[in-house]
């Protein structure tokens, strides 16, 4: 929450809109982050966080500073959105993707269509929800590929990695492998799973790293 402030600078006031089910991590921080730091929480009725246009309108309505969204949504959004919702949403500053594979064409599209800036974040719930993050530019809308999850947060570390432990150099593939303050301790009375995914770093004696199981 204090990297989130760091990096969103939310004031005194502020409206963080609270979209996501309380079952998924990232609800974490539409609640806990404003608490925090003296901001707003806009709760919308339950089951419109999957209709674009009451999420718009609540949005709108409550002046929302930053929206978080995975990608399939905010294609939705973007489709719904119109010139005059634009301009409604002037205090949006920032769109938060997560949960799924930005494409290049969404970064393409929100460039036209929504005000502020789009960042993509990246994480696993084991690691304290998201740990990477990129502000998509120019870049990122090229049809390279897809989006990059950019850098880590505070307190992470993200490794790419042989089946030896060894840090691949770039473009070469590798597993991905999260570290930091945010690791779990492992998943609750299943010993064999814990093991399999929460492993001994190679970087750091007693330090540990989480198997995302990504490439």
């Amino acid at each position: 929450m204090v990297w989130m402030q760091k990096q969103h600078a939310l004031r005194p006031g502020e409206t963080v809109l609270h979209k996501t089910t309380l079952t998924f991590d990232d609800s974490a921080l539409e609640l806990f982050w404003p608490l925090m730091y003296g901001g707003r929480i806009a709760l919308i009725e339950p089951g419109l966080h999957r209709d674009p246009q009451a999420v718009l309108e609540a949005a709108k309505r409550y002046r929302t500073v930053l929206l978080q969204t995975v990608p399939s949504m905010l294609n939705l959004l973007m489709e719904a959105v119109t010139p005059e919702d634009r301009i409604a949403l002037g205090a949006l500053r920032n769109t938060v993707s997560s949960g799924e594979a930005l494409t290049p064409a969404a970064v393409r599209r929100f460039a036209g269509t929504m005000p502020g800036a789009l960042h993509n974040t990246w994480g696993a719930t084991e690691v304290s929800i998201d740990s990477t993050i990129r502000t998509c530019g120019a870049a990122d809308a090229e049809d390279t590929g897809a989006v990059s999850v950019g850098a880590p947060f505070d307190n992470n570390t993200v490794h790419v990695l042989d089946a030896a432990f060894n840090e691949l150099p770039v473009g070469v593939t590798g597993d991905l492998y999260i570290g930091g303050l945010g690791l779990a301790r492992g998943y609750l009375n299943d010993p064999v799973k814990t093991a399999q995914a929460f492993v001994a770093s190679p970087f750091g004696a007693g330090e540990r790293l989480y198997r995302t199981g990504d490439l």
